[in-house]
This record gives structure tokens, sequence and C-alpha cells, in this order.
């Protein structure tokens, strides 16, 4: 252990099964996305179309992803209540690298600009085998689809289509059954007219 070893955090240990599959691969250091020319054509039609759409969700993004995270005790819940400091320290190092890939600024606006497209947010916590998140990564919500149970409450989620298809406990079935170590997802949602 060197003397510069005291100065810097240890990366958390993540397993790289964890990160879902992504259609952003780093090249020579530069976040590069392959896209289909049909997707590119869409896309580039849609900000011609409504370039008010696209300004107003990047400024209110990019707003979002300038306000820090932070984990701290609830001032109003009894101490015998309140989580241990070292539960929010681990918490608080999660929210500050959450990822090998996403900056903790690309996953609030990941997570912004996706609340405000389809009123919801999704995400995959990857878990230790000590039982404590060693990760959260992105998913796209428009590729996400919750699976309820026979009492309309979500039991897992399906990300992505075909024989790409990853299944997903949600976070309840994943305690409730699993052992540890299991990943699970998680959404974060805003309820519609229709009460979903």
């Amino acid at each position: 252990m060197g003397f510069g070893d005291w100065f810097t955090k240890k990366k958390p240990e993540r397993s790289d099964a964890d990160e879902p599959m992504s259609p952003i691969y780093v090249m020579g250091g530069q976040s590069v996305r392959f896209l289909s020319s049909t997707a590119v054509a869409t896309a580039d039609n849609a900000q011609r179309q409504s370039p008010q759409l696209y300004r107003i969700t990047n400024f209110i993004a990019s707003s979002v992803q300038s306000v820090p995270w932070f984990c701290e005790p609830d001032p109003d819940t009894k101490v015998s209540e309140q989580a241990l400091p070292g539960k929010i320290k681990a918490i608080n190092d999660l929210l500050k690298s959450p990822n090998d890939t996403y900056t903790s600024q690309q996953l609030q606006y990941w997570v912004a600009l996706n609340l405000m497209l389809y009123a919801r947010a999704h995400f995959k916590v990857g878990m230790g085998t000590s039982g404590s998140p060693t990760g959260i990564y992105p998913l796209a919500a428009k590729h996400v689809r919750g699976v309820l149970n026979n009492r309309g409450v979500v039991d897992k989620y399906e990300y992505g289509t075909g024989e790409n298809m990853t299944v997903l406990p949600s976070r309840r079935t994943a305690e409730r059954g699993g052992p540890t170590g299991v990943s699970y997802a998680g959404e974060i949602a805003f309820p519609s007219l229709t009460g979903l």
C-alpha cells in the first residue's frame, strides 16, 4: 500500500454481468452510439418537426444534472429508526459513481429525460454478495415492460425484445425469495390518468 492509496477511494467491485446491453459503446475514450439508418432518420425528422421539444428537454435535463445527489438521515425520524452512517455512506458513494460507464451527472440527465418523455424512468441495481448495491444502470423506458402478478403488483420487468430480452425481478421479489447478490430492476414513475 503506497502513500497515494490513502487518498484515493477504492473502486467498487462490480460484476460485468450486471451491466445491461447498451447501444452506446466507448471507443477511443469517446461514447459512440450505433444506430440504424432508420433510427437516425426518425430522430432527425422528429428534431426538425419539433426543435422546441429537444431544446426544452435538453434544458431541463441539463439543469437537473447540475444538482448534486446525496443521502442523509431524515431529521423527522427517531434516531433508532434512521439509517446507519455506514449505509448512508455506501449510498452516497454509489450516487457519486453509479457505474463504470455513466457518471452521476449522466445518470441524472438520463433519468430526467425518461421522466419527461415517458413519465417513468427504469434502472437496474447490481447487488454485491454482501447484500449492498454496487451499481445503478439506466434502462431505456421505451424498452421496459412491467409484468404484474394477479394482485396488480409488478413482480418483474422485461427489458428488450426477442432473444435479447432480459427478465429482471423487482426489488420486492428479489428480496423475498432470492439469494443475496441478485440484481433487480426498479422504476420511478408518475401515475397516468388510467391509474397505471
